[in-house]
């Protein structure tokens, strides 16, 4: 995952694997799946329901999740909103700790970057 966004690089995740039972992974690291999007993207209605999984404890394996909304803000154009606050995401910053991720700021309650 990068912290910088002129380092992101675009990636493209085919519907019917984010609609999987397992989701696509976002960001993995010594062979680990650190972060996983699954959900349900209903286009024609222009929005989504997503979960993103993310590990908190990699000795053990726990992980936690949060919900995040998708809305069709334009033809050619989405955007993800935090679900309980209904605030658009426009960053997702991953808080580690020594085990783990602890969060991931904008996306779970009560966080901001």
């Amino acid at each position: 995952m990068h912290s910088d966004r002129s380092q992101a690089k675009g990636q493209v995740y085919w519907l019917d694997r984010i609609e999987s039972r397992d989701g696509v992974v976002l960001g993995q690291g010594q062979g680990v799946k650190a972060i996983l999007l699954r959900g349900t993207i209903e286009s024609q209605a222009g929005q989504g329901s997503l979960v993103i999984s993310y590990l908190t404890n990699g000795i053990f394996r726990h992980y936690a999740e949060c919900r995040i909304d998708l809305k069709r803000v334009s033809l050619q154009q989405w955007q993800l909103v935090n679900a309980y606050d209904g605030r658009p995401i426009e960053q997702i910053k991953v808080k580690t700790w020594t085990l783990g991720i602890s969060t991931l700021a904008n996306v779970c309650p009560g966080t901001v970057a």
